[in-house]
């Protein structure tokens, strides 16, 4: 594959990624369950999809550099 077809991968997964931690915040997920435990799991949930997103974004500018 080439970098273009790469880029337009992360781009999705960036695009997916971000949209489902901004649902999750939004809809607020974290407050509406009420066990603490599920509260946490979801904060770590959203924080894992911005990962996602932050890394996908890294790829992008790295695979634009090299092509």
């Amino acid at each position: 594959m080439h970098a273009a077809d790469w880029m337009t991968i992360f781009s999705a997964i960036t695009l997916a990624s971000w949209m489902a931690a901004g649902a999750t915040a939004i809809f607020g997920v974290h407050k509406e369950v009420g066990h603490p435990a599920a509260t946490h799991a979801a904060e770590w949930l959203m924080a894992g999809f911005m990962l996602i997103g932050a890394t996908s974004v890294t790829m992008i500018i790295l695979l634009s550099a090299l092509s």
